[in-house]
């Protein structure tokens, strides 16, 4: 799917769906512990930027980072965020890691396309901080104070009722599925399982302990 780069200033709009490529955290118990009792150490992140032009606030890169750092230091957890070029795709590569050695990652591709007014590095430089801002919160399951970005307008993030429905769907599409044929019920429903890693990443963490049984056959009688 192609996606034009966010709009310099504080109002990117998100991205409709970017391409993401989901892991389990299914054979994991060390990290999946850590991540839990750091996510109980969580308050809501920071807002220092300003929207001048809504009169907003919205949480900055520096605000998810500075949030982290101390669940994180706590329960020996750490992130790492890489990134590449495919094409005129942004590749985003999020990692999360436990001291014990375990981790879970997850791939963002954005396609780049020079703005007005702005030069190709200076639209890569924007793209790559709005994904790692969001890469980070979806992948620590951490949320501003008020989970709107400071976007008046434009595409929001579903309510919980809203995540709740997708979710029933996504775990019964899987349920229904076979080894044959997961790997497609996942692609089919990247975008549905993307929303719900964005605002309830424990319920996504489920999903796809659910895909991992049914990839393995262990989800067979």
């Amino acid at each position: 799917m192609r996606v034009d780069a966010p709009r310099t200033g504080s109002a990117d709009h998100p991205p409709s769906v970017p391409t993401y490529t989901p892991q389990s955290m299914h054979g994991k118990p060390e990290l999946a512990a850590a991540l839990g009792k750091a996510q109980g150490m969580y308050g809501g992140a920071a807002k220092s930027g300003e929207n001048k032009h809504l009169g907003n606030r919205y949480t900055e890169l520096s605000d998810v980072c500075d949030a982290l750092r101390e669940p994180f230091a706590q329960n020996g957890l750490s992130h790492s965020q890489t990134f590449g070029m495919a094409g005129d795709n942004l590749v985003m590569t999020t990692w999360l890691m436990h001291e014990s050695g375990q981790s879970i990652s997850s791939e963002m591709k954005l396609a780049i396309k020079e703005q007005k007014g702005m030069n190709f590095y200076q639209t890569l430089g924007s793209a790559i901080t709005y994904l790692r801002r969001y890469c980070l919160l979806a992948i620590s399951g951490l949320a501003p104070a008020d989970d709107d970005d400071g976007i008046a307008t434009g595409p929001k993030l579903p309510t919980v009722a809203e995540i709740r429905e997708l979710d029933k769907k996504v775990r019964a599409a899987v349920a229904s599925a076979s080894p044959h044929t997961i790997d497609t019920v996942v692609r089919e429903h990247q975008s549905d399982l993307w929303l719900i890693q964005a605002k309830k990443p424990e319920w996504h963490s489920e999903i796809m302990e659910e895909v991992t049984k049914v990839q393995t056959g262990e989800g067979l009688r």
